[in-house]
């Protein structure tokens, strides 16, 4: 596995051809220019006669006429070169990686217009799930939740928020397990006058700091976006002055996606995201410990054909941090010193990410409409045999375009083991989104999308699956009082790209995008976890 943990480091480029059975191989390094003189001609005198005198117009007409004769060959030369370059890219399928960041905040007004705030809470029961809403104005996706380690009581999630004011971003917060939200500002850098964000990620320390990281970029200029981070010692009433900004882009050749906040049991804080450029695009590091005062310059620790990571500590204080590799296959990095050294699981797992091709994205729903853009994004959690547990999205074949699929690391965690499909619906719709946690019981819970129900795939309704018995079998149960149709109310095949789930004592919460009121809505489904093992 190629490494790139330095801009000194040599870098190659090989491009093969399987048809023609030749190779080129082109080198660059870095040159110091100081102790590599160049020679330049002495100014002389009088630059006419210099010219006159000098050798350079003797065989001028010669050469003149070389060039016309060599020109032709020069030019077919160049147009061979630039098509067998594309041949071979096309053949590799390689495409410029999506930035799945949301779409802006426009477009989701061309769609809805404005909206109007929900009159009152939407609070619903089926059996013994509880679904409520967090938000009272629509426009809200993409929820990322976490559990306060000093208080169970407290929740907090992040998400996107097409509505909220320039500058901002969206946080809910609860004091009751779920049962009541709060909506609250998170004041973004200002940096930018006039910026929104995308991607919202957060996560609480050991001591109960809650940590918030996103995209955030410029509505003036869209050269610029930054990886803003920001800290909370009061559940997100206050935030930190600084407001810094971890990584900054002023050029379009370079975009921040997909970041993550990740903090260790030794209080680190890690922060990671992918970085797209071009054709290439590699997981990124930079580690804070100091409670997010200042932070390591960023590290790759990724092939370079890299997106959508995740990260987790077993037992023992090893990292594991997971991405899809090109598309294709899942690949692990671990970390026996807290992140300051990485080194790779030798063998990836292969899979077919989900969906079917669209441009340069993968997309469901797309029967009756543009449907939703897709993602293999893995989840991790560590399982009480200390494993490392991996829930994703993989295709089976193109008639059963998405299902969850569970694998773990074996053998001291050095290794994959063998996928096995986590759902038992056999209808071949979609299941997507999974996200994956367990509890100090050793219980295992997987949260995911589900299409079973509608006969022709378009609708979704939410379900967790459970194990009891280390992995052996799960058991589905459905967590969502109403079905809804993601495509209707996507923007640009936006839905969202993950859900969220915690376990906070004897109950289960999860969170979702909700469609079932035909715009983009959070919804919080509450379970007494007793009740999903009682069967």
């Amino acid at each position: 596995m190629p490494w790139c943990l330095s801009g000194d480091n040599k870098r190659m480029i090989s491009m093969t051809s399987y048809k023609f059975g030749f190779s080129f191989l082109l080198h660059s390094e870095k040159i110091n220019f100081i102790t590599c003189p160049v020679r330049l001609m002495d100014k002389p005198a009088d630059y006419g006669s210099a010219f006159r005198s000098s050798n350079l117009l003797r065989g001028t007409k010669p050469m003149n006429k070389n060039i016309k004769k060599i020109l032709p060959v020069f030019i077919s030369l160049t147009i061979f070169g630039a098509g067998f370059i594309y041949l071979n890219l096309s053949k590799n399928k390689l495409s410029e990686p999506e930035v799945q960041m949301s779409p802006r905040n426009f477009l989701y007004k061309e769609k809805f217009g404005e909206v109007s705030e929900y009159a009152g809470k939407d609070i619903s029961t089926s059996g013994n799930v509880t679904n409520i809403r967090l938000n009272q104005s629509p426009g809200v996706s993409e929820p990322l939740i976490k559990c306060s380690p000093i208080d169970k009581n407290i929740l907090a999630v992040c998400a996107n928020d097409f509505t909220v004011d320039n500058n901002n971003a969206r946080l809910f917060i609860s004091r009751n397990k779920g049962r009541d939200w709060d909506a609250q500002l998170i004041p973004l850098s200002p940096l930018f006058k006039a910026s929104s964000y995308s991607d919202p990620w957060l996560e609480y320390d050991n001591t109960g700091n809650l940590y918030f990281t996103a995209v955030q970029y410029d509505l003036y200029d869209n050269k610029r976006d930054g990886l803003f981070f920001a800290k909370s010692a009061d559940n997100g009433i206050t935030w930190n002055s600084e407001l810094k900004l971890i990584a900054v882009n002023r050029t379009l050749q370079y975009k921040i996606d997909k970041p993550k906040v990740f903090v260790n049991r030794s209080n680190v804080v890690f922060v990671i995201w992918t970085e797209v450029s071009g054709l290439k695009s590699f997981i990124k590091i930079s580690l804070s410990r100091d409670n997010g005062g200042t932070f390591s310059e960023p590290v790759i620790v990724s092939d370079d054909r890299a997106h959508f990571s995740a990260m987790t500590e077993d037992n023992n204080g090893i990292l594991y941090l997971t991405y899809i590799n090109d598309g294709k296959s899942i690949s692990a990095v671990k970390s026996n010193d807290e992140g300051r050294s990485w080194t790779a699981i030798e063998k990836n797992l292969e899979i077919k990410t989900a969906g079917k091709p669209a441009g340069n994205r993968n997309v469901l729903k797309s029967n009756s409409a543009e449907g939703i853009r897709i993602n293999s994004e893995p989840s991790l959690c560590i399982s009480k045999e200390n494993e490392v547990l991996i829930a994703y999205t993989a295709k089976k074949n193109d008639s059963d375009l998405s299902d969850i699929y569970l694998t773990k690391l074996i053998k001291n965690n050095s290794e994959f083991d063998v996928p096995k499909k986590m759902s038992n619906d056999t209808s071949g719709n979609d299941q997507y989104l999974p996200v994956i946690t367990s509890d100090e019981a050793g219980n295992v819970y997987v949260f995911y999308q589900d299409s079973r129900n509608d006969v022709n795939n378009e609708f979704s309704e939410s379900f967790i699956a459970v194990s009891s018995d280390g992995c052996k079998t799960f058991t589905d149960h459905l967590i969502s009082t109403a079905p809804y149709k993601p495509s209707d109310i996507a923007v640009d095949r936006y839905f969202g790209d993950y859900n969220s789930l915690v376990i906070s004592g004897k109950d289960l919460i999860a969170v979702w995008t909700d469609g079932r009121n035909g715009n983009y809505d959070l919804y919080a489904g509450i379970m007494n976890i007793d009740n999903l093992f009682s069967r």
